[in-house]
């Protein structure tokens, strides 16, 4: 079993440097988003159905949303508070996309 995974590896391998294996290569219709135009530009997170302005998230975890834009938290384009939100709010099937802020929020620490 063993020498079987190693053929396969080697196969794969010889396959990658001869070009013979286009399937291997990454997709050229990958899509970039840019979301932000540096590191630190605020984005707010938002959903389709309404209220959509993401506030913050309840002592349980659920996620709070507001119909206003200006209760909304920021957070900067590329931090791990960013991340988590997003990820916590996966975890309740919510679908979160992330837009610029165009309103300077206070909870925002930039």
């Amino acid at each position: 079993m063993t020498h079987d995974i190693h053929s396969i590896a080697e196969r794969y391998l010889r396959d990658l440097a001869s070009g013979k294996a286009p399937f291997y290569s990454p997709s050229d219709e990958t899509e970039i988003c840019n979301l932000a135009d540096s590191i630190k530009e605020p984005v707010v997170v938002i959903r389709s159905q309404s209220p959509q302005y993401l506030v913050g998230f309840k002592p349980s975890g659920r996620p709070v949303y507001s119909h206003d834009l200006k209760l909304a938290h920021t957070f900067d384009s590329a931090s791990s508070a960013l991340s988590d939100a997003l990820t916590k709010l996966k975890t309740y099937g919510e679908s979160p996309e992330i837009m610029p802020a165009v309103w300077p929020s206070n909870i925002w620490n930039g």
